[in-house]
Parts: structure tokens; sequence; C-alpha cells
């Protein structure tokens, strides 16, 4: 759900050919210091492996791309204990300079593992090689209580280097109702660490 403060941070690890190692985290600042609760927290933990199931535009080829990215929820740092899933079948499909890559996501909570489903489209407008614009529409529900929210993502890649990339968002969204605001800065670092180069292939990393 949406609200929480922090910086989201990924690491992407190519390990086989077809499959990546991915682990998720986001720091959170306590929103109130002076509660008894005050202190730095690190949420949103997984592991996640994701498998490249069917090569496509993404990898030069033809046809979509397509692939699997599940794994546990892992304990929060003074957050959420136990654990969770999640797995997210992905497509993603080229026209032109048109990128669109769907989500597809069943999540179950740490403590009551309850399920969450979540639909979300991603759209990248690749007129420059330079720097793009982006967009992502989200739906997610909470299968037991039928809470829903729904959000809207518009922002900008810009490419700074070989695989350097700096991206900024704006977020509106309506959590059960009610709405919500927020924005993003991020940056992404591509590098080839070990082993022969495989060929540029999936989709970029969404949260």
């Amino acid at each position: 759900m949406i609200g929480r403060e922090g910086t989201p941070v990924v690491f992407n690890l190519g390990i086989l050919p077809r499959v990546e190692f991915v682990m998720d985290l986001v720091g959170t600042r306590p929103l109130a210091p002076e509660s008894d609760e005050a202190r730095y927290s690190i949420r949103d933990t997984d592991v996640f492996f994701k498998f490249l199931l069917l090569k496509g535009v993404l990898q030069d080829e033809s046809g979509p791309s397509v692939a699997l990215e599940t794994g546990p929820l892992t304990p929060e740092l003074y957050g959420e204990m136990g654990l969770g899933y999640s797995a997210n079948l992905i497509f993603s499909e080229r026209v032109g300079w048109l990128i669109m890559h769907l989500n597809n996501t069943a999540e179950w909570s740490r403590k009551r593992f309850e399920l969450t489903w979540a639909n979300s489209l991603i759209t990248e407008f690749h007129f420059s090689e330079t720097a793009w614009p982006v967009t992502e529409l989200l739906w997610e529900r909470e299968i037991k209580t039928g809470e829903s929210v729904y959000s809207l993502l518009a922002g900008l890649i810009w490419s700074a280097g070989e695989g350097l990339d700096f991206d900024a968002a704006g977020l509106i969204a309506s959590e059960d109702g009610k709405p919500a605001f927020g924005a993003r800065f991020g940056l992404t670092w591509a590098f080839h660490a070990f082993g022969e180069e495989e060929e540029e292939g999936e989709e970029r990393a969404t949260r």
C-alpha cells in the first residue's frame, strides 16, 4: 500500500543465463520523531529470483518478452515479522518507440498470509536514447478486506552514460478512497561483474 516514506533500493544480479537474483528494501524514517516508535527501519524486504521465460522484443527477437519474478517476503527490521510470498508474471512488448510492461502480481502478506492482487502497466516512450518519459498505472486490491489502491505515476528517465540512468517522477493515488501524493527520485547503475557478457534483456525493475 502507498503511504510509507523511504527510499526503495533494488539489487539485481545475473547468476545464470535467463536468471537474476533480486533483493528489495525500503529504508524509512519516523513520521513522528517524538513518539515511542521513533526509529529508522527497513521495510518491504524480499528476496526474489527472476526467470526469463520467453525471449522476445527486449532481446531483439519477435513477439513479447515474458518473465516471472518470485520469492519470499522476508522479515522487516522494526516492522512486520514472519514470511510472505510474491509472484509477478511480466509481459513486455515494443511497438516502435513505445515499450510496455504489464505486471500481474499475487502477494501473500507476512503476518496473516492474506492475498493482495495487483496489476500495473508501465509505458516507456523512447523518443530519444538520452531522455524519455515513463508512466505507470496501478490497481491493487486486498482480497479479504476489499481495500483498493489506484495510482498514476509519471516521470522521466535520463541516461547519463553507459550503464547509468537517473529518474524522477510524481505520483497521485487513491488508497481506499483517500487521496495520496508523492515524488520519487532514483538511479540505476548497471555494470558487468563477471563471466561472459550476456545479451541485453529484461524489463526495467518496477516497484
